[in-house]
């Protein structure tokens, strides 16, 4: 078949970003799969310098920010447009891969398929944190679905929240999960889990459920003496709050539980399965997800994973089978999940290799490139017929 030329669109692409997020690691994965299968992958992002860069084949185009808001982030977005357009009829690309904001300058004839995939927008995260839109970005993301000409969802739930949302009506949106490298994320005979290590990995913000997760050590401590936490992930400024809210955190814990808590800051994705595979139970009790890549990660590893029943965690876990949910907001539930797995070895063995066979069969980008690819090519052929 026809070899095609995808562009995605990325800002946080793991070689520009070395404390990137999801969909960096998403694009990645899945741009270096497309790359294996025969096709071209061309990345473009805004970064801090300008710069072009191979990975594993993905072309990876860089275009240097200008640092400045308002009238400065229109520049940058029309320089990204005019450098799509470029690349778009120079090298005959066939479709642009975006997440949700992406496509609000992409607006007029002549562009290849412009996919949306949604992994949460700005809608839906402000929906879910209970707070308002802010003006100009609720406008930059109306804009961006209003140019999309096939829309795509890593999970039910940000599907279905944000057609509610942005009132998109019978729209189509297919259902493509994140993908994880099985064969990168996979069981390390040589490295053993640490007996009462808890791993959570992901920016250090409210939402990520962190802050309940500290709140349950006192009681996980109690049972069960060996444990403790490493916390994994960048900080982040609150946007709502201004603050740090690790500092927060560190501020209102117990004595006896700061010792048994290490922030251990970012830390690279090709570094993160010699972490995990020391976990004794991998923990993500987030109030809000569209579908992280940490979620699968754990499972691809063969550890343990306790993750949150709110969002899309039933659609990942198969809960006391492939994992455990717990109530995310309720320490209390983080607790005594966690020490269910902590306290019975069978039981963690049972759900980690549960979790692993899940992660193969239904996560795998072994699985999931075919379908990727299969939707391209049907969206492609839409727009080619008008």
């Amino acid at each position: 078949m026809r070899q095609l030329h995808i562009l995605f669109l990325c800002d946080e692409y793991p070689t520009l970003r070395p404390a990137h997020g999801g969909v960096g690691s998403m694009t990645r994965t899945l741009g270096r799969a497309l790359v294996q299968r025969g096709h071209r992958v061309t990345v473009l992002a805004q970064a801090r310098k300008g710069q072009m860069l191979d990975d594993a084949g993905v072309r990876v185009i860089a275009l240097a920010q200008s640092g400045l808001r308002g009238p400065g982030a229109l520049l940058d977005a029309y320089r990204l447009r005019a450098a799509a357009a470029t690349i778009c009829a120079r090298d005959r690309v066939d479709a642009i891969d975006t997440p949700e904001m992406g496509l609000a300058f992409f607006g007029g004839a002549g562009w290849p398929s412009r996919i949306i995939r949604m992994h949460g927008g700005h809608h839906f995260f402000s929906d879910e944190a209970g707070q308002p839109t802010r003006p100009a970005r609720a406008l930059w993301e109306r804009r961006s679905f209003g140019h999309a000409d096939d829309l795509v969802a890593v999970s039910r739930y940000v599907a279905e929240r944000t057609r509610e949302l942005l009132k998109l009506g019978e729209l189509p949106i297919v259902p493509l999960p994140n993908s994880v490298d099985t064969e990168r994320f996979a069981p390390n005979p040589t490295i053993d889990a640490v007996p009462g290590r808890i791993v959570f990995v992901g920016t250090i913000v409210e939402k990520k459920g962190i802050g309940e997760l500290i709140r349950a050590m006192p009681a996980i401590v109690a049972r069960h003496p060996q444990a403790y936490l490493i916390a994994a992930g960048r900080d982040r400024l609150d946007p709502y709050t201004k603050t740090i809210f690790r500092e927060t955190i560190e501020r209102t814990m117990p004595p006896h539980i700061r010792e048994r808590v290490r922030f251990s800051g970012p830390i690279a994705n090709d570094q993160l399965p010699k972490l995990l595979a020391t976990a004794a139970v991998c923990v993500y009790p987030s109030h809000s997800e569209a579908l992280p890549m940490t979620y699968l990660e754990g499972m691809a590893m063969g550890r343990p994973v306790v993750v949150s029943k709110a969002g899309p965690g039933p659609e990942i876990i198969c809960n006391g089978e492939s994992g455990l949910l717990c109530e995310p907001r309720s320490p209390e539930s983080i607790a005594d999940t966690v020490l269910q797995i902590l306290c019975d070895q069978t039981l963690a063995t049972r759900l980690g290799a549960t979790a692993r066979r899940r992660a193969v069969e239904h996560f795998s980008i072994n699985v999931l490139a075919p379908r990727n690819e299969e939707f391209y090519r049907a969206s492609i052929e839409r727009v080619r017929r008008g």
